[in-house]
């Protein structure tokens, strides 16, 4: 148990009701003090999500209206490095008490952001995968979706090879056959040697490239 007292950072937290304290610890998240890990900031998000599990159903849609009609504000709190990636995953992943609501408005912002401005918008996409990965254990939209959007073949004949590192190798259990299928699905590439590059960065996938 952490050993930070919450209410020496939120005034008046032990007499606020449930929802109360569910608000002022997501408001004290987002005031930007806590962008790097910290004890106080585990005992935060630790203390959301225990708080969260607790509430009644009632309480818990008036939460999950509130949150959801703040999904833009905390994808901006991201992009002026408020908070990290890390602590938006985890606060949409504890938000979801048996309810997929929030995770689902979480993804459809992100994917319309990314539809926009895929560069900007491209370790969002990361950790929506991550995010989604932990609650569901199937990414299979969010890897169609960067395949299409990130991964096209550009006028000269070749694609972006950071786009399909980052993703590959920050997702845990994405489905690295697929994407090498897609490579070599795209070819001829002007850079042939991004397939093999691939290869050499996730050596289980050697047997499959010689296969195809």
């Amino acid at each position: 148990m952490s050993t930070v007292d919450i209410s020496k950072i939120i005034p008046n937290f032990l007499t606020k009701t449930k929802s109360e304290k569910v608000l002022a610890l997501l408001n004290e998240m987002r005031t930007g003090l806590y962008y790097y890990s910290s004890k106080t900031r585990k005992a935060l998000i630790g203390n959301y999500k225990s708080i969260i599990f607790s509430l009644s159903k009632q309480e818990y849609n008036l939460i999950k209206q509130h949150i959801i009609q703040n999904i833009p504000a905390l994808i901006n709190d991201r992009n002026s490095r408020k908070i990290p990636y890390s602590l938006l995953s985890e606060i949409i992943e504890y938000s979801c008490f048996n309810d997929i609501d929030i995770y689902s408005s979480y993804e459809k912002e992100i994917i319309k952001l990314a539809k926009v401005n895929k560069e900007k918008y491209l370790y969002h996409i990361i950790t929506l995968a991550q995010t989604c990965k932990r609650m569901f254990d199937n990414i299979e939209n969010i890897e169609d979706f960067f395949i299409e959007r990130y991964l096209a073949i550009s006028r000269i004949n070749t694609i972006n090879y950071r786009y399909l590192i980052d993703f590959t190798i920050n997702v845990s259990g994405v489905d690295k056959r697929k994407f090498l299928t897609y490579l070599f699905g795209c070819r001829p590439f002007r850079n042939d040697k991004i397939i093999k590059s691939f290869i050499l960065q996730h050596p289980e996938l050697k047997s499959l490239g010689v296969l195809i």
